[in-house]
């Protein structure tokens, strides 16, 4: 598995991680925000990589080489999500009980909205909004032409679940 780096429409800063699976219209990656550490996955929607390179020098090799170590024996619950349907990954969401809350972002790479896919439509997902107090907000309506990308499984995203899962709020 070689480490990805890449460019995003409308993003200063490139996204690094290793691809699980692509599809033509999503590809899947696990996130690696920086050295050794794997947080979570992400989904690109392809149309938005304005570029895309693999390992630059031999620190990337071992990157690899460690990320390969972290994963050897993990079952991949994605091996049936279809990459090809944006309607079937929001629905893949919406049902799947390990996935609790996502993080969208749109045109802005410092803008996550987070909260819990509540309603999968032709064009568009309806997300109940999460508050950084983690109060539920009002839901909002993202056309899926204008989501770059879609985190899950995060640090963050699964401290927002404990404490919400504590304080009986999901």
């Amino acid at each position: 598995m070689l480490l990805n780096y890449l460019k995003i429409k409308g993003y200063l800063d490139e996204l690094n991680g290793f691809l699980i699976k692509k599809g033509d219209l999503w590809s899947l990656y696990d996130n690696n925000p920086t050295d050794f550490v794997l947080d979570g996955k992400f989904f690109v929607q392809n149309k938005f990589i304005l570029n895309k390179k693999s390992r630059e020098d031999d620190y990337d090799f071992i990157k690899e080489q460690v990320y390969l170590l972290k994963i050897s024996g993990k079952k991949d619950l994605f091996n049936d999500i279809d990459l090809n349907s944006t309607l079937a990954i929001f629905n893949f969401f919406k049902s799947n009980q390990n996935i609790k809350l996502v993080g969208i972002q749109i045109k802005k790479e410092n803008v996550m909205y987070i909260g819990r896919v509540s309603k999968v439509c032709e064009k568009s997902v309806y997300i109940q909004l999460l508050s950084v107090n983690a109060k539920w907000l009002k839901v909002e309506n993202f056309r899926y032409d204008e989501i770059r990308l879609v985190f899950i499984d995060t640090d963050y995203l699964n401290s927002l679940v404990m404490y919400l899962k504590y304080n009986n709020k999901i």
